[in-house]
């Protein structure tokens, strides 16, 4: 799948989108404001080991680099991953994910997606709900568009 993200910097850090850095100044200023702790980026997680094959070949590891890491106030590390759209939530992604919430069963763990000007954990069943209620309102408003051009069209 070709990926439309625009690789950026803030503050010497690097991110992947400006989908990304955006949602990092979000956890930045709940860090600011305490209710977040030991905010960092691209933490990388080994989810499977490297080794070598019965023929000697070596085989790399399967790691998984979250975009964003924190702390809450309970000590519960939460693990971010931020999507510019469903689309982009790739099979081996989700593969990866599932591998590292069995690994790290104790982690919180969020996909977030900027939808309709507004941030959504697509984990949560509200945010699932009121998605697809916002995909079905923007694809009716569409056909009613299209259906007013092919409208003036024949008139």
């Amino acid at each position: 799948m070709a990926r439309r993200s625009t690789k950026c910097e803030y503050k010497g850090k690097k991110f992947d989108s400006l989908v990304e850095r955006e949602y990092y100044k979000i956890l930045e200023q709940r860090q600011a404001n305490g209710e977040i702790f030991n905010l960092r980026i691209q933490e990388k997680y080994i989810l499977q080991e490297g080794f070598r094959d019965s023929d000697g070949v070596k085989i790399q590891a399967i790691t998984y680099a979250a975009d964003q890491v924190y702390e809450d106030k309970d000590g519960i590390t939460h693990i971010v991953d931020v999507k510019g759209s469903l689309e982009t939530v790739e099979q081996v992604f989700l593969v990866k994910w599932k591998m590292l919430k069995n690994i790290h069963r104790d982690f919180k763990y969020h996909i977030m997606l900027k939808y309709d000007g507004k941030w959504w954990d697509v984990n949560s069943t509200e945010a699932k709900r009121k998605l697809k209620e916002l995909k079905i309102e923007k694809k009716t408003q569409r056909e009613i568009n299209k259906n007013k051009k092919k409208n003036k069209r024949k008139k």
